[in-house]
């Protein structure tokens, strides 16, 4: 609710539409994901997978511009094994 301006009583319907444009800014890291920026864009991919070892691990993808090389977007995952079939 801060990072949009939003007053504490406002709903999630009335919030949606400042957030989404918010994302959309030009020259934000989330342009990409709402696909409003039209970049050639190469993902990465820097170290492998950080397995801890007790079902949990780590993945850390990097997309990069395929022009100049910048970095563009630094993203991660936590991943948890499934208990029903080990995936």
């Amino acid at each position: 609710r801060r990072s949009i301006g939003g007053p504490p009583d406002a709903t999630n319907g009335q919030l949606a539409p400042s957030l989404e444009t918010a994302l959309a800014r030009p020259n934000n890291q989330f342009a990409i994901l709402m696909g409003v920026e039209d970049l050639n864009y190469v993902p990465t991919f820097p170290t492998d997978l950080l397995d801890y070892g007790d079902g949990t691990s780590w993945i850390e993808c990097r997309l990069r511009s395929a022009d100049d090389d910048e970095l563009l977007v630094v993203m991660g995952w936590s991943l948890e094994q499934r208990a029903s079939d080990g995936s």
